[in-house]
């Protein structure tokens, strides 16, 4: 199946996850591969959850057929980490574990945070 442009997707998260819906968005297109349980969003993509953002030009999202949850993320190209507290984490790609909630950044990597003073005590930290 493919969505050619201005495509959102919500999806719906259990109720002991806690975090809420996820909304992805993405100019498109997104073409879903039932076989392989993969969506593949294109072009300016935005992944949004209480616990924050993920941008990316690309993502590719890994889903499991019986729960219908996210099992897997792989974002690549100018993808930006956004945590509802202001943190921001800068790197070629990511992949996002959610079984294990756990993010593997690939590539250059930059953070930038703040040391619990808001903006003005911002901290840069390269990896």
């Amino acid at each position: 199946m493919k969505f050619k442009k201005n495509v959102t997707v919500i999806v719906q998260s259990s109720e002991e996850e806690g975090s809420g819906p996820t909304t992805i968005t993405c100019d498109g297109p997104l073409v879903v591969d039932y076989d392989k349980n993969i969506a593949h969003f294109k072009e300016n993509v935005v992944t949004q959850d209480s616990r924050g953002k993920l941008t990316a030009n690309m993502m590719d999202v890994y889903y499991n057929r019986v729960s219908r949850r996210v099992s897997k993320i792989v974002a690549v190209g100018d993808v930006v980490i956004e945590n509802p507290d202001g943190n921001k984490t800068f790197s070629d790609s990511v992949i996002y574990l959610a079984e294990e909630g756990r993010i593997i950044l690939g590539g250059d990597t930059e953070a930038l945070y703040y040391g619990g003073e808001g903006p003005e005590g911002l901290e840069k930290g390269i990896f």
